[in-house]
């Protein structure tokens, strides 16, 4: 993701520096920034509490942290779970739904204001998931899973069987020859006072 980013031929892209690092261990000084973002990464970090102590530690006093996590699968991955249940296991279908799995929303806000963080807000947003060339597009979004390589396992024609099933239960997000499905985020945000 970041040669991607480093690559684009944004005028902002070009001016950033750019890190890979452990967010449990950032390595940046103490108050080095006024802004921290992190979309749907917090679901993945394997100590969290530690991952929020060491974003405080390196926020500003005022510093601004802006959380989001998916509220749930959107349509696209309920289908594509369903169709995954039945050409690869029931198993991995379960996993294609990880990353929408974030167990902590009920109780962010506690552990953000253990932490000292304050002005506590938490908003649930809709997206609209524009899928362009829905039979191109799906089978890209299948190997982009975290599943995606032992759906590819199954070769060519299971690829295809999955994708067709999908785009037919998505059939009503169709908008001319694109699919616009609605994706439901939470979004969090605190600041350090």
């Amino acid at each position: 993701m970041i040669e991607v980013a480093q690559n684009m031929a944004n005028e902002h892209a070009r001016t950033c520096e750019w890190y890979v690092s452990d967010v449990c261990d950032m390595p940046f000084a103490d108050s080095e920034f006024s802004v921290i973002f992190c979309q749907q990464g917090l679901q993945f970090f394997p100590d969290e509490r530690t991952a929020l102590t060491e974003m405080n530690r390196v926020l500003r006093p005022q510093g601004r942290i802006v959380l989001t996590v998916w509220s749930g699968p959107s349509a696209l991955f309920e289908a594509l779970a369903v169709s995954i249940g039945k050409y690869v296991g029931e198993t991995i279908a379960e996993r294609s739904l990880a990353l929408f799995t974030y167990a902590g929303s009920d109780t962010l806000e506690s552990q953000l204001s253990d932490l000292g963080f304050v002005d506590f807000s938490k908003r649930e947003l809709s997206i609209d998931r524009i899928v362009v060339d829905p039979n191109r597009s799906v089978p890209r979004e299948i190997v982009g899973n975290p599943v995606g390589p032992c759906v590819e396992e199954k070769g060519d024609v299971v690829m295809r069987n999955i994708t067709e099933e999908i785009v037919e239960a998505l059939s009503k997000y169709r908008q001319g020859a694109n699919l616009v499905i609605p994706q439901r985020t939470y979004l969090f945000q605190a600041s350090v006072p």
